[in-house]
């Protein structure tokens, strides 16, 4: 087992660790955050639907664009990106329908885990531009990619939280 491939394994092993244990402490300190009323659900559903074909359709599209003529700069990351849309999509739906976050959970805490995740994601991405492999350019412009994604629902968030605050008032 050469050491890339023990540092990836202990990587997961780690992050695996820290969501669950994360997980369990947020379970301990709000026992009831799984809770969604009818109107989430069901704006939930709405939102899973729009990005379940946007999958759908983009990949389709993506696919037999490849198939007739191949996309420059391969089909990977042209798939990767159709999947980031499709998450897009889910998340921006799901924020309109204020389905995001369960009835005693805090959009506070998006807010923070969004502006953490979004550091993570470009300063990987930088370090991986920087890399003389190819996969590890794929790999920073992925990152770059989910940077981007968490930039868009942060601002849908942001503007979210705008007009429910100027609709209370």
């Amino acid at each position: 087992m050469n050491y890339y491939l023990l540092g990836v394994v202990v990587g997961v092993i780690f992050a695996l660790g820290v969501f669950f244990i994360s997980l369990y402490l947020h379970k301990k300190k709000h026992p009831n955050t799984e809770k969604y009323d009818e109107r989430q659900m069901l704006g939930r559903g709405k939102a899973f639907q729009a990005g379940f074909f946007t999958l759908l359709i983009a990949g389709g599209i993506c696919n037999i664009w490849d198939f007739v003529s191949p996309l420059p700069g391969g089909s990977f990351l042209w798939n990767i990106g159709v999947l980031l849309l499709g998450v897009t999509v889910f998340a921006v739906t799901a924020i309109h329908f204020d389905a995001y976050v369960g009835m005693y959970d805090s959009p506070r805490q998006f807010l923070t885990m969004g502006a953490c995740f979004i550091f993570v994601m470009v300063t990987i991405g930088l370090n991986n531009l920087h890399s003389h492999r190819p996969e590890g350019r794929i790999i920073g412009i992925t990152n770059f990619g989910v940077g981007i994604v968490w930039i868009i629902i942060v601002i849908a968030l942001l503007l979210h939280r705008r007009k429910a605050q100027k609709e209370e008032e």
